[in-house]
């Protein structure tokens, strides 16, 4: 990769260690990716993409499979680039990563920008639309609906149309799914 991204060569060894010591991979420098687990390899894959100390880095569901530790690693190493004057493009589904890394969100659907803004401003987009619902008045909601979490006592639904139960404050996710069902 260090070859791929023209890093020169007397300069690899000390990148390849400074990206492997970011990942928490330095004592694996010599192990084959084969043989590591599949949190191990997401790390590999981290470390390759930050070779070459690119200004913009794109990450495809960078902590997938991560445990916590590595998960809290990775976002601490994101956070250090925004002083850097990097750009770090993730693509992702884990909400609770786009509330703590991004300044901006685009939401995409088959090719078709939904959203481009930040994350309150993706948050507000669900303002009014979602309601807690018992679950014995499920079957009163009127019109389409989404049901956002579902629990004993009842569930957090996302609604077109307006309801006779207690609004709710939107999260982020109530507003990607808003944009999504195209209920916003």
């Amino acid at each position: 990769f260090c070859a791929l991204k023209k890093v020169p060569k007397e300069k690899r060894p000390a990148m390849i260690e400074d990206c492997l010591q970011k990942v928490n991979l330095e004592d694996r420098i010599r192990s084959r990716v084969s043989m590591l687990s599949g949190g191990m390899v997401r790390r590999v894959g981290i470390a390759q993409s930050l070779l070459g100390d690119a200004r913009v880095i794109i990450m495809d569901e960078p902590t997938s499979g991560l445990d916590p530790q590595e998960r809290a690693r990775f976002k601490n190493m994101v956070a250090r680039m925004k002083g850097q004057d990097k750009l770090a493009l993730i693509s992702t589904h884990i909400v609770e990563d786009v509330e703590s890394l991004c300044d901006r969100v685009l939401v995409m659907h088959e090719g078709q920008v939904l959203f481009n803004g930040d994350c309150e401003a993706l948050a507000a987009r669900a303002q009014g639309l979602v309601y807690s619902v018992p679950n014995r008045a499920i079957p009163q909601i009127k019109g389409e609906y989404y049901e956002a979490q579902v629990t004993q006592a009842g569930s957090r639904v996302i609604c077109r149309e307006p309801q006779d139960f207690e609004m709710l404050d939107p999260s982020l996710e109530d507003g990607y799914m808003a944009v999504m069902k195209g209920y916003a």
